[in-house]
């Protein structure tokens, strides 16, 4: 059985892969939605991107993974960043005429919304999604990212767990630069006496003869 700190350096070993793993799907998954003839995603899309497929690997594909797990994680992957590229869209550059001085002020209050993502309609992802095109980009992506983690899934585990292995390593010899604690004496209060009783019995004293009887 795992003790604590080495299941604790084997989760976050799994954490920081996911997020690899995460960054890798998204790359690939962003190259086929573009080839598709998507647009390209917003940054907004790509960074919750991000952070949703690395919680699917995480969830999702588990500790232990399998080809089944890991077919299931990428099929999620693929839907959801989809999704997010689909609904997200990409940022809208702004109108030349907000570059000329006298409509500077006019075009102030549409400089902002421009930088914002365009959103679109559920029903339109879905509806790019049902094009063969875009389905087969995504099929396609999804087939990719699943043959990099069947190789290297495990590689990258292995090397952020060295990695923190030769970290802590490093320093352990500023664990000795630090000033010794010396632990406070803890003061121990004395026992009470226990109260004597008046009822309790007292030891008979016997007196001896007295003083003139023993001259005698």
């Amino acid at each position: 059985m795992m003790d604590a700190p080495a299941a604790l350096r084997d989760r976050r070993a799994r954490a920081a892969a996911s997020l690899v793993v995460a960054a890798l799907a998204i790359v690939v998954t962003a190259v086929g939605h573009g080839l598709a003839g998507g647009a390209v995603p917003h940054p907004v899309a790509l960074l919750l991107g991000l952070v949703a497929t690395a919680l699917v690997g995480i969830l999702v594909i588990g500790p232990r993974p399998t080809a089944g797990r890991l077919a299931l994680g990428v099929s999620v992957d693929q839907l959801l960043l989809h999704g997010l590229f689909t609904a997200l869209g990409t940022a809208a550059a702004p109108a030349p005429a907000a570059l000329a001085p006298a409509n500077r002020a006019a075009h102030a209050a549409h400089a902002a919304p421009a930088l914002m993502p365009t959103h679109s309609s559920g029903g339109d992802a879905l509806l790019a999604l049902l094009d063969p095109v875009m389905a087969g980009h995504h099929a396609l992506a999804g087939v990719v990212v699943l043959a990099l983690l069947l190789r290297g899934r495990a590689s990258l585990i292995a090397a952020f767990t060295a990695l923190e292995l030769r970290i802590r390593r490093a320093l352990t010899p500023f664990d000795a630069l630090r000033a010794p604690v010396t632990p406070r004496p803890v003061a121990i209060p004395a026992a009470p006496a226990a109260p004597r009783s008046a009822l309790a019995p007292r030891p008979e004293r016997r007196r001896g003869p007295p003083a003139f009887a023993l001259a005698a």
